[in-house]
């Protein structure tokens, strides 16, 4: 009698016993000599033991790792999680990226040492690897959508499979996050030191402000990175910078700066207000962002810089040198008119949102669901 052989289900299940979610197929046999020849049942376990009509029918549990299936007449190599043994536990995922802005499809294979755990830590790594924001990407699966904080297991992602990316925009990620660390330890240098002009300052924090002035730091934040509006990018840049913890470090060091009056403050230690405020000015292309500096007592440190120094009437302070060979009388001008201009951007834009009126500016580009940054 010729044996016989049919596959019951395929399904997603927990392998009793053994404590990991594995892909198994219920197999329901006829027949020990067709098993015993065949190779797809190689590492199978008896489950039941049935007689129907004289006949022993077996049931066995064959799990996905080192395990072919054959389905239909069709043959497929069974991976795990954690690899196909092959490449050292390396994870190869394919990423469909789809740009938002651009209307453009790409693929890019990526090598994980392992799958991360979270959503979260996935989109980090296709961050490093695809210059990517984290906090613009939307990620799915198979048509299932990845939320920040789910287990990236419970999904059944394989070595191999294609994870589709849905982003903004690229932006300049290790830049962003560079300056970021640069605002941190300065940050942590001025909180165990207050330089003033009779004190003066330490050589670590005068060698940290003056490779930031020579290689503008801040410039590059505030003109390359974050200028000019409307452009998908560089508000990637924003929102990246955000989520990142920028702004929260950038506030707090601007409020250390304002421990010392004006007059008593050190050359470059105005230079590196003047910076942040021009920095803020262009951060704030958006209500959210804006919102978000605000909370941060953005808008109160604006008003104490535009009060730091008082203009005596018919005082000659226009001397228009370049920024590495700024003086007094040019940090104080630019340094008003920074603290002038991002002021009237919070002022006019609260007295268009009490009228109900958004501006063109506001609905030009998209609103990420990003919870780093407060929505409407």
């Amino acid at each position: 009698m010729e044996s016989s052989c049919s596959i019951r289900c395929l399904m997603s299940a927990t392998v009793s016993g053994i404590g990991l979610n594995r892909r198994v197929c219920c197999v329901t046999v006829s027949s020990e000599e067709h098993l015993s020849s065949s190779s797809i049942f190689s590492s199978r376990s008896a489950i039941t033991t049935t007689k129907r009509g004289g006949v022993s029918r077996h049931t066995y549990v064959l799990t996905r790792q080192n395990t072919v299936y054959e389905d239909e007449g069709k043959m497929e190599s069974g991976r795990s999680s954690g690899g196909d043994g092959k490449n050292n536990g390396i994870i190869t995922l394919n990423l469909l990226l789809k740009c938002t802005d651009t209307l453009t499809d790409s693929v890019k294979e990526v090598n994980l040492p392992a799958l991360p755990p979270t959503t979260e830590e996935l989109k980090s790594a296709i961050e490093g690897s695809c210059n990517v924001p984290s906090c613009v990407q939307d990620l799915s699966f198979e048509s299932y959508p990845l939320s920040d904080r789910e287990d990236v297991r419970r999904a059944r992602i394989r070595s191999g499979d294609t994870i589709t990316v849905r982003y903004l925009a690229e932006g300049d990620c290790k830049e962003v996050v560079g300056i970021i660390s640069w605002m941190g330890v300065v940050l942590a240098v001025l909180k165990t030191e207050n330089p003033s002009v009779t004190r003066g300052m330490s050589e670590h924090l005068n060698d940290l402000v003056t490779s930031a002035i020579e290689l503008e730091y801040i410039e590059n934040l505030a003109f390359n990175y974050f200028f000019p509006w409307l452009d998908a990018k560089k508000y990637a840049n924003k929102l990246h910078f955000v989520s990142k913890g920028g702004l929260e470090i950038m506030m707090e060091l601007y409020s250390l700066l304002h421990r010392e009056t004006w007059g008593r403050c050190l050359l470059k230690m105005k230079y590196l207000e003047y910076g942040i405020l021009r920095v803020l000015w262009n951060l704030s292309e958006t209500f959210p962002l804006r919102r978000a500096i605000i909370r941060l007592g953005g808008l109160e440190m604006c008003m104490q810089s535009l009060m730091r120094e008082t203009i005596i009437k018919g005082e000659a302070i226009v001397d228009r040198q370049s920024p590495k060979g700024a003086n007094q009388d040019w940090i104080l001008v630019e340094n008003l008119g920074a603290a002038l201009g991002t002021l009237c951007k919070y002022v006019c834009v609260s007295l268009l949102r009490c009228k109900n009126t958004l501006s063109r500016t506001e609905n030009a580009l998209p609103m990420v669901n990003s919870p780093f940054l407060p929505q409407f």
